[in-house]
């Protein structure tokens, strides 16, 4: 491959201008403005990283904790002419090592997502199957997961009733 370099990642946290360039192709870019739809998700953020192959920004990774404690979710997004190209897969292999934390890490995609599915099958075990989406677990075993009550924890939040705020926010990701 050639040169594939992470801005920011568990390394640093990213400038405003690094910043400004995920919310750009959040909002702009074709295949990952349909997922994220808007730069909502930039709030709950807590580690980013920008790819970067051959001097080019092709798309970006975040972790994000949703309300339960020792749990981040892994979202990430390329852009479409970058794809199937193993980019997913290294990104994905790069946060299970560089992770500095013993958090569990959860990957979700949506049903049709071949290519994230894809990536996420090679560093982890699927763990739910609910509606539209599929969760991953990429960095522990499923055992593990289980025996530490998180699974039950994650369970029961992702089959309790959201906010108001929350389910807007997923049905307008979701149209885009």
């Amino acid at each position: 491959m050639d040169e594939l370099e992470i801005v920011g990642g568990f390394e640093r946290q990213l400038t405003d201008k690094e910043c400004t360039i995920i919310r750009k192709m959040m909002i702009e870019e074709n295949g990952i403005r349909e997922i994220f739809g808007n730069t909502l998700r930039l709030f709950g953020m807590d580690y980013q990283g920008l790819i970067k192959y051959n001097n080019e920004y092709i798309g970006f990774f975040l972790l994000v904790r949703e309300r339960i404690n020792n749990i981040y979710f892994v979202d990430r997004a390329i852009k479409e002419q970058y794809r199937n190209l193993g980019i997913g897969t290294l990104i994905m292999k790069y946060i299970v090592e560089n992770y500095p934390y013993d958090d569990y890490l959860i990957s979700e995609t949506r049903e049709n997502n071949k290519a994230a599915i894809s990536s996420a099958l090679k560093v982890g075990k699927l763990i739910l199957e609910k509606d539209e989406l599929r969760y991953y677990l990429l960095n522990k075993s499923e055992q593990e997961f289980r025996d530490s009550g998180m699974y039950d924890k994650f369970i029961e939040y992702e089959n309790k009733p959201k906010l108001k705020s929350y389910e807007m926010m997923r049905k307008i990701m979701n149209e885009r």
